[in-house]
């Protein structure tokens, strides 16, 4: 017999599938590389890429913040890279949570947008 957790686990998998297709065909720099699935339940995972630096959200509000002007424009770039690319794609990807906690940064500061979205 299955528990509630597990059915609502199982209930995923087409859309952790589906996720899958869309993450698998995306290369761009500025978009988080996808890496790995594990799609049977209760397993369920996405591996990606691992962004050194965190979230832009907790760069941008961390005490001693050492993004001075022009690297604040870069990253804006970045981002904005990032979802043009997702928008430009065939069919067009739509993100799904666009925020700061969600985009991260590698140890040269590039931003990657994550690929929680839809097409």
């Amino acid at each position: 017999m299955k528990n509630s957790t597990n059915a609502m686990k199982e209930s995923r998998v087409p859309e952790i599938l589906h996720l899958v297709q869309i993450m698998k065909r995306l290369r761009h720099p500025n978009v988080v590389l996808f890496m790995e699935a594990v799609t049977r339940p209760p397993n369920l995972s996405i591996v990606t890429e691992f962004l050194l630096r965190g979230s832009l959200y907790r760069l941008i509000h961390r005490p001693n913040n050492q993004l001075d002007e022009r690297r604040r424009l870069r990253m804006a770039l970045d981002t904005a890279r990032g979802m043009n690319y997702l928008h430009n794609c065939t069919p067009v990807i739509v993100h799904r949570d666009f925020k700061s906690p969600n985009h991260h940064v590698d140890k040269n500061w590039v931003v990657k947008v994550p690929t929680n979205c839809h097409d």
